[in-house]
């Protein structure tokens, strides 16, 4: 009679067990998610600010050369930079679509490096852009030593910062993306 009320205890016991391991191992896939949902709103919020700042900062050299007369400088200018704008503006209206809560992790990694594969893209894209642009600006000798100066320090703080920031960005991704990966595994 005492076995089989140690048994039924038993039993009890191995079952409250399980189901208390089963919620911690949903809580531990619900924080991960949380990170990847912030790590991505992180990205949004970055891709925004680039796309208004460029804007902000391109449209006014336009309108300068635009203003002045060189109209070839300038729809030259607005031609080379018009794919770039329109590719980030692509890449965060994707990333607005992602749901991360509606995709297995393996889907989730398979989209997010396609992501990150087109943002690589578009950075090397950008160099030779970049020196077009300096060539439609000194054509028109817009760039004195002055500004030759400011262009080369502004390009080699700001370039590489945004470099080592996305890589920690998608580096702390992909570990949360991995940890998942091993839950769902598990």
């Amino acid at each position: 009679m005492e076995l089989d009320n140690l048994k039924s205890s038993w039993k009890v016991l191995d079952e409250n067990l399980d189901k208390t391991e089963i919620v911690t191992n949903e809580q531990i896939k619900n924080i991960i998610m949380e990170k990847i949902e912030t790590t991505l709103d992180k990205v949004k919020k970055q891709k925004k600010i680039s796309l208004i700042a460029s804007a902000v900062i391109l449209l006014p050299f336009a309108a300068k050369m635009f203003i002045t007369g060189n109209f070839l400088q300038g729809s030259l200018f607005l031609i080379v930079l018009l794919p770039l704008y329109i590719s980030g503006i692509l890449n965060l209206k994707e990333l607005n679509k992602m749901d991360v809560n509606k995709l297995s992790p393996a889907e989730l990694l398979l989209k997010l490096s396609s992501f990150k594969m087109r943002v690589q893209q578009n950075l090397l894209l950008s160099i030779p852009i970049l020196a077009f642009l300096v060539y439609i600006f000194s054509m028109n000798g817009f760039f004195s030593q002055d500004n030759w100066i400011g262009f080369a320090i502004g390009i080699s703080i700001t370039i590489p910062f945004v470099l080592i920031r996305q890589y920690k960005i998608y580096k702390g991704l992909r570990a949360n993306l991995n940890e998942l990966k091993e839950l769902s595994a598990e």
